[in-house]
């Protein structure tokens, strides 16, 4: 059954839209969600746990999936990996920004996932609210993963500023580095 708003429904991105619509009207903030989940879950794309994307196992499942960068200006400035993975966009807060030339790692702190349509979001998030401050898209493009195991993701990424093979490795609890490989600069 489509979803019959009977009031303006905000943007998903917008934190005090789904706020105040879960406080006035709890079914139709049920409904949006449910709608939500459903969209993602036929638009998700599948990996095969395990499998390499390049060892020719499954080279008809490689896709290229969306990944984004957010300039956010908080408390502190830091950069927002998000990866579309899961029907939802993985997340990590990295401090320093990516690293753009191999043999630099840099320190990523896994956070919430946030909604697919939180790939295009730019704008102020209001003061008192978690993560005030404001948010510019610093790079976007499509990714390719190329390994997926417990504690690593190996992917290549292909964005207006940001292009290559990059690792990450979980260290602990949700610490992880990620640096740029140096096969992707002995193959230029």
């Amino acid at each position: 059954m489509p979803l019959q708003p009977t009031l303006a429904v905000p943007h998903p991105s917008c934190f005090d839209g789904l706020s105040m619509l879960r406080m006035r009207n709890c079914s139709l903030y049920e409904q949006l969600v449910s709608h939500k989940k459903a969209a993602n879950q036929r638009l998700q794309p599948f990996f095969f746990e395990g499998v390499r994307a390049g060892s020719g196992e499954c080279n008809s499942m490689q896709y290229a999936a969306r990944f984004v960068v957010q300039e956010h200006h908080a408390s502190h400035l830091h950069y927002d990996l998000r990866l579309e993975l899961d029907g939802v966009l993985k997340s990590w807060a990295v401090p320093k920004g990516l690293p753009e030339e191999p043999g630099i790692k840099r320190l990523a702190i896994q956070v919430e996932d946030h909604d697919l349509d939180y790939i295009d979001f730019e704008g102020i998030i209001p003061e008192g609210r978690y993560g005030a401050g404001q948010v510019v898209i610093w790079d976007r493009g499509t990714f390719v993963l190329s390994e997926r195991g417990p504690g690593k993701l190996h992917f290549t990424l292909e964005g207006k500023r940001l292009s290559g093979d990059y690792i990450m490795t979980k260290m602990r609890d949700n610490q992880w580095l990620i640096f740029k490989s140096r096969a992707t600069s002995d193959e230029r």
